[in-house]
């Protein structure tokens, strides 16, 4: 997570307590070290690769680091569809509304495919999600 949700006085304890690492308090090297270790211990690990809900309903960038990682590990990756959530907390908004939100679990990607692309294997490995989430949205509408 974030840095932001940790200050926040009894959230951030049970976030530290429950093992939610704070992305932004480590190098990036750390992270991945500890991350790793996490995730080798039996742990879930959800990531919002583009980091935060989409204002217009497109697709953000994908930031590399959850693909990244998944490479170095070796972990599949399980794709999750998610359209809507920006009709039910708009940008700006302080509260929520109803609305309809479609989620769709996607077949696991597994990393090992792009192990042979060296060092930008994980970019690889990125943009073949980013497709099927996107194929997915498409489908939607």
């Amino acid at each position: 997570a974030r840095a932001w949700p940790f200050r926040i006085p009894l959230y951030g304890r049970i976030m530290r307590r429950a093992g939610y690492l704070n992305s932004e308090e480590l190098d990036q090297e750390a992270f991945f070290r500890k991350a790793e270790d996490v995730l080798r211990g039996g742990a879930t690990l959800v990531v919002f690769p583009e980091g935060t809900r989409s204002a217009t309903g497109k697709m953000g960038r994908f930031h590399a680091g959850a693909f990244k990682l998944a490479v170095e590990c070796a972990i599949p990756v399980v794709p999750l569809c998610i359209d809507g959530t920006g009709a039910v907390f708009p940008k700006g908004s302080r509260f929520g509304r109803p609305a309809s939100v479609r989620l769709t679990l996607l077949p696991p990607v597994h990393p090992s495919r792009f192990a042979d692309c060296g060092e930008n294997g994980y970019r690889s490995f990125r943009k073949k999600i980013k497709l099927a989430i996107g194929n997915e949205l498409e489908r939607y509408r």
